[in-house]
């Protein structure tokens, strides 16, 4: 089906065969049987899990799906962008306390402004993402493609290709400022943010140092070309349908091939941390920071203890996530802003 689906990709004949598959319910059924092609993800880790890994694996998935309908169902209507909070609990592996992430979806690269007022918390950054993803997302099925399909269409491989941060905005004097999102440069002295023709995400990473005494910055995203809200359609909830079932699969992949595959394979070098540039930067991250990844292994009568030297930056933070009797970690150790 999906070979007949691809000799057609008109703009016009590409939503007509979305809009199909939905009314029809092929849209929902493919959704379905993608997740179920995720839950059985937890077989690629071999005999390594323990019923208690099990567990928290289909958690795991719960949390990414939830994430998944807020950030690609809910938030990802293109005439009504708006900067979302991540869902409780919920940043790939786990949320940073010290940290929240705002994010808006797009549907291609239009141009965008968004209005602020600076806050006081110390750091906060924006970047514009990519991920790979046909024009015919909804108007195809993913399920039978399995982890193979991640190669065109991975919702959860988010690169940066761009990023401005909260030290470099032009600040108006009462503290407010305005970004403009666009392909073109809206010209000198603006905030400007460039947008690829690919860019299909932005995210708003807020960084605290003091939760109770600060305030973070307040922020709205408008489309310039002021478009009126439209009605969701089926085409578009195929599509988005079809983003959310493939971000699951995507981040059930990245956990597998962090653990015992070819982008960390922290299971073969445990009670280690190693500096990767490539792997943070691969997955959403920002040139700004340095980041570690490893994982660990302890019995219930043992204590994990962390020996570093605090690093010469403006922040330093550090956090786990569980996977069961073996952890998998990340540990910042140190954030230039």
């Amino acid at each position: 089906m999906a070979d007949a689906l691809n000799d057609s990709k008109a703009p016009s004949d590409v939503q007509a065969r979305a809009a199909q598959r939905l009314v029809s319910g092929q849209s929902w059924d493919d959704f379905c049987d993608v997740l179920k092609v995720a839950g059985r993800m937890i077989d690629r880790f071999g005999d390594d899990p323990s019923d208690l890994d099990r567990a928290e694996w289909y958690r795991f998935l719960t949390r990414v799906a939830r994430s998944g309908f807020e950030r690609l169902i809910e938030n990802a209507e293109p005439t009504r962008p708006r900067l979302r909070d991540m869902v409780w609990r919920q940043s790939i592996n786990v949320q940073t306390v010290d940290q929240d992430h705002l994010m808006c979806q797009f549907d291609e690269a239009r141009d965008y402004r968004i209005i602020g007022t600076r806050g006081t918390i110390p750091y906060f950054i924006f970047a514009v993402l990519t991920a790979p993803a046909p024009d015919d997302a909804g108007a195809r099925d993913w399920a039978q493609l399995g982890v193979d399909g991640l190669k065109q269409f991975d919702p959860s491989n988010l690169k940066t290709s761009g990023f401005l941060g909260s030290q470099q905005l032009h600040i108006e004097p009462d503290g407010t400022f305005e970004i403009i999102l666009s392909q073109n440069d809206p010209g000198e002295g603006r905030n400007w943010l460039k947008l690829q023709a690919d860019t299909n995400c932005i995210m708003v990473r807020l960084v605290w140092s003091d939760r109770q005494r600060e305030v973070a910055p307040g922020l709205r995203i408008e489309r310039l070309d002021g478009a009126a809200p439209e009605p969701v359609t089926p085409a578009l909830m195929a599509n988005n349908l079809a983003w959310a079932a493939q971000n699951v699969l995507g981040y059930a992949e990245l956990v597998r091939n962090w653990w015992n595959g070819t982008q960390g394979n922290f299971a073969a070098r445990l009670n280690r941390l190693d500096y990767s540039q490539a792997q943070y930067l691969s997955n959403g991250g920002v040139p700004d920071r340095h980041v570690a990844f490893g994982g660990w292994e302890k019995r219930l009568d043992e204590a994990l203890v962390l020996e570093f030297i605090p690093p010469n930056a403006n922040i330093g933070t550090s956090r786990s996530a569980t996977s069961g009797r073996k952890i998998s970690t990340r540990s910042k150790t140190a954030m230039a802003g």
